[in-house]
């Protein structure tokens, strides 16, 4: 408790000395450990939400705020919040994935047209790169565009594939010169793959735990011969992706100090603190 909940670090300290004889870890920051893993290049890119996400994004705060402000129960409050996150999620990434309806256009969402807009670049030099997402449903969408703009589908790696469909994907995208893109959801991205042909991971989704993501990222450049790794962050600005991002970045001590997930933190948050996060601008 007093790790996790006061962030004492005397007292983790202590713990890790207790658990040091018992726990192997290396850091790839540690260049002395891993010393031919190439730079990976972190670029955070901003999206500007279209009129109808914008207005779209709105009303999911509002109506999300009037429930969570109107509830007493403390566990209830805290499912109400964690509700309202993944649906303003659905909204930042393309309103389609929230209404279930409409057409499925990049234009739709301004994270889909920036994409886009990397994509075009990528392909242009003649690379390869992962994109990267935490919901089978967004990498479902996104293959769609993506085929239906470039005329070529890329490859679509989520936790429902099989192993055998999944060995000849990976082999598809490291020597094919045909695939050029490969999508990955969470937990995929961070199992055992070895990525070495991408120079580009793209995170469609904002990590709300910094650990996943970046191990994920570092796939693509985990084994000689290596390459520096362009990794592109897509974030809606003005919106709770971009503020997550500017507070887990000024807490990213803290997030190794503990265990406590970042969606717990957020649950946690006072009503008007929550209301701030939330809100446009």
């Amino acid at each position: 408790k007093p790790i996790q909940r006061d962030h004492d670090h005397r007292q983790a300290e202590v713990f890790k000395k207790i658990t040091a004889p018992l726990i192997l870890r290396r850091l790839k920051s540690d260049r002395s450990v891993i010393a031919d893993l190439p730079d990976k290049i972190e670029n955070n890119q901003y999206a500007t939400l279209t009129p109808e996400q914008a207005d779209l994004y709105g009303d999911v705060a509002r109506m999300g705020m009037e429930q969570i402000f109107e509830e007493k129960d403390e566990s209830r409050r805290q499912e109400l919040v964690l509700k309202m996150m993944p649906e303003l999620r659905q909204v930042c990434n393309h309103p389609h994935l929230f209404l279930k309806s409409g057409d499925k256009l990049p234009e739709r969402s301004g994270k889909a047209a920036l994409l886009f807009s990397l994509l075009d670049n990528i392909y242009e030099n003649g690379e390869k790169t992962l994109v990267l997402t935490q919901s089978q449903e967004t990498g479902e969408l996104l293959s769609e565009m993506i085929s239906g703009r470039f005329a070529k589908a890329p490859l679509f790696l989520h936790d429902d594939t099989g192993r055998l469909q999944r060995d000849n994907m990976v082999a598809a995208f490291e020597t094919g010169p045909d695939f050029d893109t490969l999508i990955l959801c969470l937990k995929t991205g961070s199992a055992s793959l070895n990525l070495t042909a991408a120079a580009h991971a793209i995170h469609f989704n904002g990590w709300w735990r910094p650990a996943p993501g970046s191990q994920a990222a570092d796939r693509p450049n985990r084994i000689v011969p290596p390459q520096n790794l362009m990794a592109w962050r897509l974030l809606t600005q003005g919106t709770f992706e971009e503020k997550i991002d500017e507070m887990i970045r000024t807490k990213k001590d803290g997030a190794n100090l503990t265990a406590t997930t970042v969606e717990n933190w957020i649950a946690k948050l006072s009503n008007e603190d929550l209301r701030l996060l939330v809100a446009l601008g």
